[in-house]
């Protein structure tokens, strides 16, 4: 990275936070300002530290930690947040991403692999821990069977291509647009200009937000 990444996490119980904070501390370039038990302390240490990113445990607040995750995107709009979690639920997956979480990992989270996470991250691109991800790939690929199914009834005009598909896919999967050139075997100024068309048919600002859009509305 670039500059030093400031670092809050928010995690209820000790011995999953001290895990997570040993992993972290293996990261060059990353400081650590604070933990936080409560959705109190993350607030007051968000105001007076301003992180770059947040790691919060996914049950911090019990069920309501994705609206949580909302709230904090919209008060603080810069703040890249991580859910964590030790469940392996691709449905928990999905819902992160419709909360507007930046990240997605399990607790024990290999130092190598939350070191490059937070490197996506901070790029401004979604990052899916890779113990879960053939999990969630095989997910998103059930939901894009059943939308190629279903695409006949979409306009032409306006349908997503299955190429498009394609690259979304691998974008909620976390993907960076080089690893998705790679994946496809085409120049990443195709995959760049598959995400501008996908970016103007969904209607959304930027790749998070369609790979958001195509979750909250079952496209894949």
């Amino acid at each position: 990275m670039s500059k030093t990444t400031r670092i809050l996490l928010a995690e209820k119980l000790d011995a999953q936070r001290e895990v997570l904070l040993a992993n972290l501390y293996e990261c060059p370039g990353i400081e650590v300002v604070g933990t936080a038990k409560s959705t109190k302390k993350v607030v007051s240490f968000t105001e007076r530290d301003k992180p770059d990113i947040l790691l919060l445990d996914i049950y911090l607040l019990n069920s309501q930690s994705h609206d949580f995750c909302k709230e904090l995107r919209d008060i603080h709009s810069v703040l890249k947040i991580v859910m964590t979690t030790v469940s392996e639920s691709e449905d928990e997956v999905f819902t992160a991403l419709a909360s507007e979480a930046n990240g997605y990992c399990l607790k024990d989270v290999d130092a190598k692999d939350i070191d490059r996470g937070l490197r996506t991250i901070k790029q401004g691109e979604f990052w899916l821990d890779p113990k879960i991800g053939k999990r969630v790939i095989r997910a998103v690929e059930q939901r894009l069977s059943r939308l190629k199914t279903a695409q006949s009834k979409v306009a032409d005009a306006e349908a997503l291509s299955l190429r498009e598909l394609e690259v979304l896919n691998l974008i909620a999967n976390g993907m960076s647009n080089q690893e998705i050139a790679e994946k496809l075997s085409i120049s990443p100024e195709t995959v760049k200009t598959h995400i501008s068309n996908m970016i103007k048919k969904l209607a959304v600002k930027d790749r998070t937000h369609a790979a958001v859009k195509a979750v909250r509305e079952g496209l894949i």
